[in-house]
């Protein structure tokens, strides 16, 4: 504590710091922030539960937590749509306007303050927006649909760390990067990105995790160490000594009266850990062993010597049989919700409830459930906004008390959990997609399982999360290969998205049989020709890539004979173009260009159109092999001009990143070649 409380302090007096605690489950890391934030709020003006622009107090620090779930590991930027929803979100906003409100308000208020640049305030909101899955209805909104998924995720991670060093700029900030081994990759590599934060940014890092399996997370600290040493440090917490356990017991006793065998048995079943030493007196509690003279807690002598549970799983189902039937149905309805859980879902999951579980419980019941929970350190207040969050004791106990769950109970409050969500959010599903892909899997709900773990791969693909998308899709492959009467469209959809992940990672072997199989079953489900045609273009750049050039010639025969060779659909002029570069890297130019003539004299019809990217590279070698460079001028910059109208800058950077430059190099101009660099 001694450690961080140093950090925090050097920190608020300008210079970041870097921490990392490190512990096995149950030794103590969450209960040691949990005392940092106890003695800040005694020793400063302002409270840990942090208020919104506009009620800022220079003088503190602005607290920040992004929290790991188990469940949540595969759901992009997790740990940051948690931060800063508990940052600027606000109760009974399930369509997102409030939370965009404020989020936009915090940019105008930084900007104002001269903490953040105006045009990078326009440009942050819609890229914040779209992490938390909700739109700023601005012009930006309309220009990410067009950005590349690498170059968003790039974006995003600029984004977020522009973001919190404006905020640092103004107070100092703590971030809290709770139980890290469950952190999604992309959290992961926001935070990476945060290591590079100058030191005079009074930013406080604060990682936890446990030590086991997570190479990921102890690179992050090999980093600091290499990059920053002068403010790392790491506090690694191990199991309490016997004199520190002895201590424990004392406090949590208030007393020293327990017999010595008492105490030695106690102490021996804990094994110097922390958590198991607080379930077991609390067992001892609730099972009457021990009673209360006035503040401490004595064993009874007629009972003889106490009964202690062997392991933390008897210890938390000793107490879990002891809860009123209705309370005890509550707790695992909230197991099931995960450690953390907001309270109007476990309402929601009660309203008019009747199941294999048993009947709903009621709004009112459901309030006393809680509070007799709080009252017997099952759980605890997380977070009063946006709404109120509970949280489990510990993980481990929530982890016992769902384990004990008989499985058709665990199935059946699964589907009531993603029917309380399903909703709650009907406004807008994006943000919890991932959580209703969960429940409906755990739920045995196959129909909605494949639905969701399709959206929530779509959803990973588009942010460029393709781990992520391959086990939502994977998982619904494992559902669909079970079903023979599903929606062979689903089955589509599928074959679609992995393949494209796989487009992505430039992994050909992977990704060809799944290329290949969407191509076939859109023919078999006899689909309009041109949505056939486009399933042609994901593996003719793939294969082209791989220099495979003779199946590329193959599939744009095939493609071009789907559309009849008609060349006023883009989808042919694709087709043509991948044909053209064909022969192009066989060397046979002539034929390339004779080919591509006929894509540059359709062109000028066509105009901007995304998917036509490749084309407008071959315009720039058709140009420059005709000598025809005022022609290729006249097309690219009217594409250019139409895409800057549309609000894909996306596509302009392209134009000049390669054939707009590529013109300009051709005829010798520099300052053409300066300007085209500087827009892309």
């Amino acid at each position: 504590l001694a450690q961080l409380r140093s950090a925090l302090a050097t920190t608020e007096s300008g210079v970041g710091q870097i921490v990392a605690v490190v512990g096995q489950a149950g030794v103590g890391k969450s209960r040691l922030v949990a005392e940092l934030k106890h003695w800040y709020t005694q020793h400063s003006s302002a409270p840990t539960e942090n208020a919104l622009a506009g009620k800022v107090d220079a003088h503190t620090a602005l607290w920040l937590e992004g929290r790991g779930l188990e469940y949540a590991s595969t759901t992009s930027y997790s740990l940051f749509a948690d931060l800063f929803r508990g940052y600027w979100g606000v109760a009974d906003d399930h369509g997102g306007h409030r939370l965009a409100d404020n989020l936009q308000t915090t940019l105008d208020t930084l900007a104002q303050g001269g903490f953040l640049e105006r045009n990078a305030a326009d440009e942050l909101g819609p890229l914040l927006g779209k992490l938390l899955a909700v739109d700023l209805g601005t012009t930006w909104d309309q220009r990410l649909r067009h950005m590349d998924p690498n170059q968003l995720h790039q974006r995003m991670v600029a984004t977020v760390k522009q973001l919190l060093i404006a905020l640092a700029r103004r107070q100092s900030v703590v971030l809290i990067f709770e139980d890290l081994q469950w952190a999604d990759t992309l959290s992961l590599e926001v935070i990476t990105a945060l290591l590079d934060i100058p030191a005079t940014v009074p930013i406080l890092l604060l990682c936890l995790y446990r030590p086991e399996g997570t190479q990921r997370n102890e690179r992050l600290a090999t980093l600091a160490r290499q990059h920053c040493p002068e403010r790392f440090t790491e506090i690694r917490l191990s199991e309490l000594t016997p004199a520190q356990s002895r201590k424990l017991l004392t406090s949590l006793l208030r007393s020293e009266a327990l017999p010595p065998h008492e105490r030695a048995l106690i102490l021996r079943e804990a094994q110097g850990n922390p958590l198991f030493l607080e379930e077991i007196v609390r067992a001892l509690i609730d099972s009457g062993q021990l009673y209360r003279v006035d503040e401490s807690w004595q064993a009874h002598d007629a009972l003889g010597r106490l009964t202690v549970p062997e392991t933390l799983q008897r210890i938390v189902t000793s107490r879990v049989d002891r809860l009123p039937t209705e309370t005890c149905q509550l707790l695992q309805q909230a197991a099931v919700l995960g450690r953390i859980f907001p309270a109007a879902v476990l309402a929601a999951m009660n309203d008019n409830a009747q199941d294999t579980a048993g009947e709903g419980i009621k709004g009112e019941d459901i309030e006393g459930a809680l509070d007799l929970l709080t009252r017997r350190s099952w759980i605890y207040l997380e977070r009063s906004l946006p709404e109120a969050e509970y949280s489990f004791h510990h993980v481990l106990v929530r982890d016992a008390i769902y384990q004990e769950l008989p499985p058709a109970r665990r199935r059946a409050y699964h589907g009531r959990a993603a029917a309380a969500i399903e909703t709650l959010t009907a406004a807008n599903r994006e943000p919890v997609l991932e959580q209703l892909a969960y429940h409906c899997d755990q739920g045995d709900l196959p129909a909605k399982a494949v639905m969701y773990l399709l959206l929530a791969g779509q959803k990973a693909q588009r942010l460029y999360a393709n781990d992520a998308a391959l086990a939502y899709f994977r998982r619904a492959e494992h559902y669909l290969a079970q079903d023979k009467t599903a929606d062979p469209r689903q089955r589509l959809a599928l074959l679609d998205g992995i393949g494209q992940v796989y487009v992505t990672l430039s992994d050909l072997a992977q990704g060809e049989p799944y290329l290949r199989q969407a191509i076939a079953l859109a023919k078999e489900l006899a689909l309009p020709p041109v949505e056939q045609a486009r399933r042609y273009f994901p593996l003719c750049h793939l294969l082209g890539w791989f220099g495979d050039s003779e199946a590329v010639r193959a599939l744009t025969a095939e493609g071009l004979a789907l559309l009849n060779g008609d060349l006023r659909q883009p989808e042919a002029i694709m087709l043509l173009t991948f044909q053209s570069e064909f022969y192009f890297n066989r060397g046979k130019h002539r034929s390339a260009m004779a080919l591509f003539a006929q894509v540059v004299e359709q062109l000028p019809e066509l105009g901007y159109d995304r998917q036509l990217l490749s084309a407008y590279n071959m315009v720039a070698m058709w140009c420059r092999y005709t000598k025809a460079i005022d022609q290729g001028f006249d097309l690219l910059q009217r594409v250019e001009a139409e895409a800057t109208a549309q609000g894909d800058l996306w596509t302009v950077g392209y134009l000049h990143g390669w054939p707009i430059m590529f013109l300009h190099e051709t005829v010798g101009n520099l300052a053409g070649v300066i300007h085209s660099l500087e827009k892309f």
